[in-house]
């Protein structure tokens, strides 16, 4: 588990990862709901939205909630 912890930390993904799921400039609690109903799902399941699979990896999962969290009360 800490490896995954040390990898989602690192600044190799860059800034053009968005959060602002609803594209209204911040991310806030509204990015949040939008993102906790698709948290779970994986590419090829019913209702799966890649916006929401902030790093691509073909699921929407802790990775993605830990980049979601850095940029939370930020613009993106």
């Amino acid at each position: 588990m800490l490896w995954v912890l040390l990898w989602v930390a690192t600044p190799a993904f860059g800034s053009d990862l968005k959060a602002d799921f609803n594209g209204d400039g911040v991310v806030d609690l509204n990015d949040f709901f939008l993102f906790a109903e698709h948290y779970g799902q994986s590419a090829g399941q019913p209702g799966f939205d890649a916006k929401f699979d902030i790093i691509g990896d073909s699921k929407i999962d802790q990775a993605d909630f830990f980049i979601f969290a850095e940029r939370f009360g930020g613009n993106g």
